[in-house]
């Protein structure tokens, strides 16, 4: 097969992010997250994507991946690749754990250590903010386990009282910390789990615990619509997300972790109760888990973390006193966050809900929270009487609860809510905001590649795009009528979105590429996004490769392209680049007849990556960059600057692993916090 296996590809990014953690350019506890984000990541892999392949097995679905596995082989081979990292995340934390003591930084697996002092301020904690948490259940051999909450702790006793023995367990609280912050040492944890087991008396009076084991489960995570569905309008759709977040607290169990110390008598007991598979049950040495280890970086340690960054703000809008919409005026303006602050975003927006000129603003919102400063201006905006529409994204997955809660908010201050499609997500990032200038209406419009969410944004790689483009403006409107009433767009000028033109167009961009090249001329693509998984377009750039087309990807995650293959794809190059930052936004080049990077190239930003997900089962958005300041920028310095990356990138092989790029030492994660973009600055 010409194809890698999707799963597999997923599990070698979180490899490079796992290794991160024992990447001693980072500051210690910098390490620490790493070794957390890669523990979490493979939690919402289990929750979602295994989950998925055991639905398949399940109903004896026959389909198969891409590369010819079936359900029953990916996990096989998923099984195996995840053991190996297990045995590297013990690994790492066996050697941050000895570099944090000598930082004098502490986790106590017992309280023996710990003075009389110490001891009293934890039995205070504990039976004020524990105890009043804590639910024992006793279960005999036919009760059923108590509902366990997804990627919960559980206690499991055995337990004795005049002869007669019984199970018990106690499910740690969600809604405390994992690792305890002694208040007298402020560098020493004490995990919730070994708390509650010294107080555990106090839950079983009168028992003698004869054993106990800790366990950690996973549950599937996912939301799944069924392809009959009918939902018939957005009451409908309210009520089937309500049901359905609070269904999935009972989401079959996926897989169990307990430590290698753990009795078989105790385990047996946990597996037939959960009626799960051996091959489900992984026993571990060491700390049970590590996603909660994040925790560890609140601590005031500043020499351990990252120094902290300040983004830049842009030079044009203070020169224009900060008014946003002149700024706009003068130039499009483009941004590369984290780089360049966020704040324009929220400004952009904030001085549209308090400008009496602005009639309407319609805005999507996908991943983000009712406390947003962006939701705060569309309720302002709202409150003073202007048109406003939200096109909330229930199924964002995992924040399908909090946008019920945004629905709230937004409906009771008189926002116009919509949720868009019942079987698609709406995915694009965008707002219009149409102002009143000299007795015509003026679209002013925002376009971005990652969510309106102010925190991810110090974090994420993204651009953000201000035009008012009279025809990207009327472009914007039409595509939020279609996102409100489902009436396909006509007409679109500057605008591409899924599933409607937009794999259409990077088709076309394609194929110009492989005829200049088949005329002669210099044809390149390059390419960045966080995953290329749809086969067809993977087979647009083998054609392109084949043709002479020389193409350079940046895939932060899955690719399940094949690069440097002879007679396939030997003119194509697939780097990952893992730092610091997240590397999340989505742009294409186009070399349209000179080597790129050039004043020539045809340069988009989009918020969708190449999967058939993104061009089949969601609204996307692609724009191209015109203006040629905005797009050399883009080009010339986002893209080729992230290429001659070396200290963060990762070249994927022809056998589909990834090798450490070698090389003079470079980062473009550095060289973008260093210095300027030009963007914000130049109005010509």
């Amino acid at each position: 097969m010409d194809y890698l296996n999707r799963e597999l590809s997923w599990l070698e990014f979180n490899h490079r992010v796992l290794l991160e953690a024992s990447n001693s350019e980072h500051p210690l506890l910098e390490q620490v997250r790493f070794l957390s984000i890669s523990d979490k990541n493979l939690d919402e892999f289990y929750m979602v994507r295994v989950a998925g392949l055991k639905r398949k097995i399940w109903s004896n679905s026959k389909k198969k991946s891409i590369d010819g596995l079936s359900a029953q082989q990916q996990l096989e081979r998923i099984r195996k690749r995840v053991a190996t990292m297990f045995e590297l995340q013990f690994a790492s934390w066996q050697k941050l754990e000895k570099d944090l003591a000598k930082e004098k930084i502490y986790i106590f697996g017992d309280l023996g250590a710990l003075n009389d002092h110490e001891l009293e301020w934890l039995n205070s904690y504990f039976h004020e903010q524990v105890f009043p948490l804590l639910t024992p259940f006793y279960l005999n051999e036919d009760q059923s386990l108590p509902l366990l909450p997804n990627d919960s702790f559980t206690l499991v006793f055995k337990l004795k009282k005049d002869k007669h023995e019984i199970n018990a367990v106690v499910t740690q609280p969600k809604k405390l910390p994992r690792f305890i912050n002694l208040e007298a040492r402020d560098r020493v944890f004490i995990p919730l789990e070994v708390l509650v087991s010294h107080y555990i008396d106090e839950l079983f009076p009168g028992f003698q615990i004869d054993d106990q084991a800790l366990f950690h489960i996973i549950k599937d995570g996912d939301i799944k619509i069924d392809s009959d569905l009918e939902i018939d309008d957005d009451e409908e759709l309210l009520d089937f997300y309500r049901d359905a977040v609070r269904q999935r607290k009972y989401g079959d169990v996926i897989r169990l972790f307990t430590n290698k110390t753990t009795s078989t008598e105790l385990l047996d007991f946990v597996t037939k109760k959960l009626d799960l598979d051996p091959e489900d049950i992984f026993c571990l040495d060491g700390l049970l888990n590590y996603s909660e280890l994040d925790e560890l970086t609140k601590i005031k340690r500043p020499d351990l973390l990252y120094e902290k960054y300040q983004p830049r703000f842009p030079p044009r809008v203070e020169s224009h006193s900060l008014d946003y919409f002149a700024s706009i005026r003068a130039k499009d303006i483009i941004l590369h966050h984290p780089y360049e602050s966020y704040d324009p975003v929220i400004g952009f927006l904030g001085q549209a809900a308090a400008d009496d000129d602005v009639i309407a603003i319609k805005q999507t919102l996908y991943r983000t929270n009712s406390h947003s400063p962006i939701v705060k201006a569309l309720i302002l905006a709202a409150a003073k009487g202007k048109e406003v529409t939200a096109v909330i994204e229930l199924k964002a997955r995992f924040d399908e609860e909090a946008n019920l809660k945004l629905f709230e908010a937004l409906d009771i201050a008189g926002v116009q809510v919509s949720y868009g499609f019942v079987k698609m997500k709406t995915h694009s990032k965008i707002s219009s905001v149409v102002r009143r200038e000299n007795g015509e209406n003026k679209i002013y419009t925002h376009i971005g590649t990652g969510n309106y969410n102010p925190d991810t944004a110090r974090v994420y790689t993204d651009l953000s795009l201000f035009t008012c483009d009279d025809d990207v403006g009327k472009d914007s409107l039409k595509i939020f009528n279609y996102l409100t009433s489902s009436a396909e767009p006509k007409g679109l000028k500057k605008l591409y979105i899924t599933p409607i033109n937009m794999e259409q167009k990077l088709v076309e961009l394609i194929k110009q590429e492989i005829d200049n090249a088949k005329a002669g001329k210099p044809a390149q693509i390059w390419a960045k996004m966080n995953s290329l998984q749809d086969p067809y377009m993977v087979d647009r750039l083998y054609a392109a490769s084949q043709a002479g087309v020389k193409i350079d990807l940046i895939i932060r995650g899955i690719c399940v392209l094949k690069a440097g293959i002879e007679g396939l794809s030997e003119n194509i190059t697939v780097k990952s680049i893992v730092g610091r930052f997240l590397e999340h936004s989505r742009i294409f080049c186009f070399a349209n007849g000179q080597e790129l990077p050039s004043a020539q190239a045809r340069v988009f930003i989009s918020s969708s990556d190449w999967m058939q997900r993104s061009f089949m089962r969601r609204v996307e958005l692609m724009v191209e960059l015109e203006n040629k300041t905005v797009s050399t920028q883009v080009c010339r310095e986002v893209m080729q600057k992230s290429f001659e990356d070396v200290d963060q990138s990762w070249l994927l092989q022809s056998d589909g692993l990834y090798q450490k790029a070698d090389g003079q030492s470079f980062s473009a994660q550095k060289y973008f916090m260093e210095h300027q973009s030009l963007s914000g600055v130049s109005t010509d």
